[in-house]
């Protein structure tokens, strides 16, 4: 059956193409269905995921067999000569240590005009809603440092605020101070901890993505935009125009979204609204230039003598 999420992530996609799904593991969105040429990689192979989610009571009756087994090298060493004219990754950027990485290393193995799907949840969703969106300046420094697994900080962060979102204003956190130090301890020593590595709401996201874009550290850039019920879709390509918002706009959406699970205003509501404020800015100067010119001063007591007439 095909899901909503489904439906988002394969809009917009060359379906009749060759297809990549990274880390589907036991809920893939394309690799399976029919008519659909969808190569799998994931961490495990397939006798190996349904092993492990097995294990963990979940339903292992739709886990794909997996065309590459990825052990940390870069893709294109991984595929070879192979191209994508489409790649998937359903809830994986969070977990990635290095999203610089992550994002050109799925270019590199996209045909000229392929597409990088990504499904992200949002985390005021989710366990991370204490979290605060990530910045700029972590993701640029994981990069810089080529980090494989996530930092002893980022591990603490995680585990610290990990709570049980119930949709109550104040959801419960989880663990404690003790066990996020021995996590903490534990990265340390080298030890790697899957986690939610970096947190996003949707426009923290997309201004993200935008400006390491602009600072050449990215060769994707957004093409396609959606959100629907805690996550959202953005798709990037080698000729996407960017979100089309402005910077400042992106970024006041995503200190409003930090607030809470809703924005104060849907997107073409504000947009409007920063429209209109601009617009009688422009009608302000307008006046003002209008009121400094020698005619206005010389009528000035003919309009105060109509006044007094009226």
């Amino acid at each position: 059956m095909v899901t909503h999420r489904d439906k988002n992530a394969l809009e917009g996609l060359r379906l009749d193409g060759l297809g990549l799904e990274i880390g589907p593991s036991h809920n893939p969105i394309a690799a399976g269905l029919p008519g659909v040429k969808a190569k799998v990689l994931d961490h495990m192979t397939q006798e190996g995921l349904i092993e492990k989610y097995a294990a963990l009571n979940t339903d292992t009756s739709r886990i794909q067999p997996v065309d590459y087994v990825w052990s940390g090298e870069r893709y294109i060493d991984l595929v070879g000569d192979t191209r994508f004219d489409w790649i998937i990754a359903s809830h994986v950027i969070e977990h990635v240590p290095d999203i610089v990485g992550f994002i050109n290393e799925c270019a590199e193995v996209m045909s000229p005009d392929g597409v990088l799907s990504l499904v992200v949840p949002d985390k005021r969703d989710t366990f991370d809603f204490y979290r605060p969106p990530v910045g700029l300046g972590p993701v640029i420094d994981a990069h810089l440092q080529g980090r494989r697994m996530s930092s002893p900080g980022a591990i603490a962060e995680f585990e610290m605020f990990i709570c049980d979102n119930d949709g109550s204003p104040a959801p419960r956190i989880l663990h404690p101070v003790d066990h996020a130090r021995a996590m903490m301890e534990r990265a340390r020593e080298g030890i790697y901890h899957d986690i939610h590595a970096w947190v996003f709401t949707p426009s923290s996201f997309r201004l993200l993505i935008e400006d390491l874009y602009a600072l050449e550290l990215l060769h994707l850039r957004e093409c396609a935009f959606g959100e629907v019920g805690g996550e959202f879709y953005v798709k990037l390509s080698k000729a996407g125009a960017g979100p089309g918002v402005d910077r400042a706009v992106l970024a006041r959406r995503a200190l409003d979204e930090q607030v809470g699970r809703q924005v104060s205003a849907p997107p073409a509501v504000e947009e409007r609204l920063e429209q209109m404020e601009r617009e009688n800015n422009a009608l302000k100067a307008e006046l003002d230039a209008t009121r400094r010119t020698l005619s206005w001063r010389i009528t000035a007591p003919l309009r105060a003598l109509r006044r007094g007439v009226g």
